[in-house]
């Protein structure tokens, strides 16, 4: 539906084609941001996993040496490895107020 109002249009009014051509224009910027973000989300989420993969690579070595230093009966020198603080996800674009 491109008018919700319920009314009768003149299909083959200029004013009625000028909303069809704005409200599809509109359309169209809202497809091409939507594919932006996610092409965003979606390089956020690998950067992640990047920051993800090394903090347990390092949990994985310290406990490694953990298990040698418990075995020869010695105290663990190094305290165990602590993930930053990750990016946080752009955010969502809010919905601009409805005027009354």
């Amino acid at each position: 539906r491109i008018f919700g109002d319920g009314l009768p249009k003149l299909m083959t009014d200029d004013v009625f084609y000028n909303n069809v051509v704005a409200i599809e224009t509109v359309a169209a910027r809202e497809k091409l941001e939507k594919e932006e973000r996610h092409v965003i989300n979606a390089k956020h989420s690998e950067a992640l996993k990047v920051v993800r993969a090394d903090y347990q690579q390092a949990i994985k070595e310290w406990t490694e040496e953990d298990v040698v230093a418990k075995r020869e009966d010695q105290k663990m020198q190094q305290t165990k490895p602590k993930q930053g603080p990750l990016e946080k996800f752009v955010p969502r674009p809010k919905k601009p107020e409805a005027e009354k």
